[in-house]
């Protein structure tokens, strides 16, 4: 694992990708998808726990992602429903404001040619029929990963290994981060460590032994427990 990558110990400031919050509302109507579950576990640590300088963290979410949440709710209603599956009081909902948008047409103008989103279209694997509708979908994906560069968050994370993750790439100093299970260090309540050096098997479907796998393969420590038991067991 590379060093200067910060891992799940250091994160204070975290943006989440459309993804997360919809897995949370399946979890919230009963889903018992082992994803699904993991989403609402990796969640509820982040928003419950401190990061180790013993600061709370802070999560973040695109207006965009709200956008993308469809229903015929208002605005503030969606954003209501998100704030309680999240069950944080320590939400911010960033908007693409005017300083974000010229920021935006600067660093990405290159990318945002037609002929260029054409091309990521096709590196995404895209059917030409499709370019007009993935042009929209990795522009709002190029905007929402603009909001946690701009805000210099720790680590994004999203569900989407097809077309956000890709995107991403664009952002240097931008961390984003996968939230499969296979790729986290974890217990049924607690987040460890997150597994950099595995994300490339992981999206090109190459096996791997997970950090979970390496762990439960370590010998465990004696405990007193166990050299009683095996005093007992000797002269029973």
């Amino acid at each position: 694992m590379q060093v200067d990558k910060k891992n799940v110990r250091d994160w204070e400031t975290i943006l989440i990708d459309t993804g997360l919050i919809l897995a949370l509302f399946r979890a919230k109507n009963g889903s018992q998808d082992p994803y699904i579950l993991f989403v609402k576990k990796l969640l509820t640590y982040l928003c419950t726990s401190q990061s180790a300088e013993k600061n709370d963290r802070k999560i973040y979410i695109s207006t965009i992602t709200v956008g993308e949440i469809l229903t015929k709710e208002t605005e503030q209603a969606q954003v209501n429903r998100i704030l309680k599956v999240l069950d944080s009081s320590n939400v911010e909902f960033l908007s693409f404001d005017i300083e974000t948008s010229l920021q935006f047409n600067i660093k990405m103008q290159p990318y945002l040619e037609k002929s260029a989103l054409h091309e990521k279209a096709k590196e995404l694997g895209f059917e030409p029929k499709d370019y007009g509708m993935a042009r929209q979908w990795i522009s709002k994906d190029y905007m929402i990963a603009m909001t946690g560069f701009t805000k210099k968050v720790d680590a994004i994370l999203t569900l989407d290994k097809k077309t956000f993750y890709p995107v991403c790439s664009n952002f240097e100093n931008t961390e984003c981060i996968l939230a499969y299970p296979e790729l986290f260090l974890h217990s049924e309540q607690y987040i460890f460590e997150y597994d950099y050096a595995n994300v490339d098997n992981f999206l090109k479907g190459i096996p791997f032994q997970s950090l979970n796998d390496i762990e439960a393969l370590k010998p465990k420590p004696i405990t007193q427990t166990d050299l009683w038991g095996g005093v007992y067991t000797t002269f029973k």
